[in-house]
């Protein structure tokens, strides 16, 4: 999962693409098959408690696609985390999304237990559905 820094870096969409597409190729040149998963959306610091979420990190949504289509084009696996970890947070009040991420006194990025405990769940139901090799090893 690449993204979050790539954004906070002001990397540009196609330098991220190149990057992307340099990992694959690295990898596969070592045997590795890779898969690709997009980053979760950052959430809100100071949303009131009641307030309901919505997308509104649009920016990170370009660089999710941007690792779809490279992924794509390298012939690569990609889970769509930023969309699935999007469908289990809309509509929820601000205070029910804040349990999937730490404290936001630290940021709105990175995830609580019960997050990556989400999160996990979701790419493993992605990789089942991905119809890859690895996918099918879960049980």
């Amino acid at each position: 999962s690449f993204g979050h820094n790539d954004q906070g870096q002001n990397i540009s969409i196609d330098d991220y693409k190149a990057n992307l597409k340099l990992y694959s190729k690295t990898a596969k040149d070592k045997g590795v098959t890779p898969v690709f998963i997009t980053p979760i959306t950052r959430i809100s610091t100071s949303a009131a408690e009641e307030d309901v979420f919505t997308v509104g990190d649009e920016g990170l949504g370009l660089y999710a696609a941007a690792m779809k289509e490279a992924a794509q084009e390298c012939g690569d696996v990609c889970l769509d985390l930023y969309t699935a970890f999007n469908e289990v947070l809309k509509d929820q009040p601000y205070s029910a999304v804040r349990t999937y991420y730490v404290p936001k006194e630290i940021d709105g990025t990175h995830l609580s237990p019960a997050g990556a405990q989400k999160a996990a769940e979701l790419i493993a139901q992605l990789l089942a559905q991905s119809g890859s090799a690895a996918g099918s090893l879960l049980k």
